[in-house]
């Protein structure tokens, strides 16, 4: 399955090859680029051996191309919101998820369905609101 990661404010894709592309800044500073899996609930990660991660550290992400944040307005201190275009049915999907390194946490979402990812994916579920319903399929 193809899929194509585009960033919500400038609309540009996301990602390369096998990657997802993101500028990031953790809580100290520092400054780097991340790539993600692109297979939503694979948690694997790349960045340079240099750029340090903390395991429970919140980080930034950032769009590399408009360098806008990338924060969910649903959880915007807590999750980050990227589209997902599924080339298969031709369907958009908003992807959430977590700015926390190494929590397992993400949400796939159209309309007022959502689709939990991750070991954590209980964690923020009660907190998004979808018109006062969740319907999980």
């Amino acid at each position: 399955m193809k899929n194509d990661y585009i960033c919500p404010h400038c609309r540009g894709f996301l990602n390369i090859d096998k990657n997802i592309c993101f500028s990031v800044i953790t809580k100290s500073g520092a400054v780097g680029l991340i790539n993600l899996n692109p297979e939503v609930g694979n948690y694997s990660f790349q960045k340079h051996a240099a750029f340090d991660l903390i395991e429970g550290e919140q980080i930034d992400f950032f769009c590399p191309i408009c360098h806008a944040n990338l924060e969910s307005p649903k959880l915007s201190s807590i999750l980050a919101k990227i589209i997902l275009f599924d080339q298969q049915d031709k369907t958009e999907y908003e992807i959430l998820f977590s700015k926390i390194v190494g929590e397992r946490c993400t949400y796939k979402m159209k309309g007022d369905k959502v689709v939990p990812f991750g070991e954590q994916q209980a964690k923020y579920l009660n907190r998004l609101q979808f018109n006062g319903n969740l319907n999980i399929p």
